[in-house]
């Protein structure tokens, strides 16, 4: 089994615009391409575990939320870097469904489809649902701090993540260095 890096979609990969209901409006930080080609030029399996309640709450269908994943994957591939797998809960929050972060469903799914050992694996995300469930399922924790104001969970995610980091850049650069990994 190796390890992979988990990450969380909105806020993380993507600017967090709310509600992202058609694939014409997806688009990358700037630093996700080339910060992802990084782990997977040293080696890593890159896993998105999303929440995407906006299907529960019928402001997109599932076809849709593939429609944007697949923008997401054709602009990452542009650079040369290939998702493992894209797991997304489209489930509403009130459902208490075992895929949805902080619940990890979504990783114990990944790790038996895919060979991946959770405790050799990070989970990189900006919210703090993304920290509980990296923890949950056992992976290194990265927050990745965007600033938001008046986040009320800032405190609390400071004492659970491994790390934080204010860019997916500066998480990827202590992934590599904390496992000794080269690009």
């Amino acid at each position: 089994m190796k390890g992979a890096v988990f990450l969380d979609r909105d806020g993380t990969l993507n600017p967090d615009a709310g509600y992202i209901s058609r694939a014409e409006d997806f688009f990358l930080f700037e630093e996700t391409p080339l910060a992802l080609r990084k782990l997977v030029d040293a080696g890593y399996p890159l896993v998105v575990v999303t929440n995407q309640s906006g299907v529960a709450r019928r402001l997109f269908s599932l076809e849709e939320l593939h429609e944007i994943h697949a923008a997401m994957e054709k602009q990452l591939a542009e650079h040369g870097v290939f998702l493992t797998a894209i797991y997304g809960c489209p489930h509403h929050p009130e459902e208490n469904c075992r895929c949805r972060k902080p619940g990890i469903g979504m990783f114990e799914r990944a790790s038996k489809e895919h060979g991946i050992d959770l405790r050799g694996s990070f989970m990189v995300g900006d919210s703090l649902v993304d920290v509980q469930a990296g923890r949950a399922a056992g992976c290194q924790t990265i927050w990745i701090d965007r600033k938001y104001p008046n986040n009320k969970d800032e405190g609390e995610i400071r004492k659970l993540a491994h790390y934080t980091a204010e860019s997916l850049m500066g998480a990827v650069d202590w992934m590599l260095k904390l496992s000794g990994r080269r690009e």
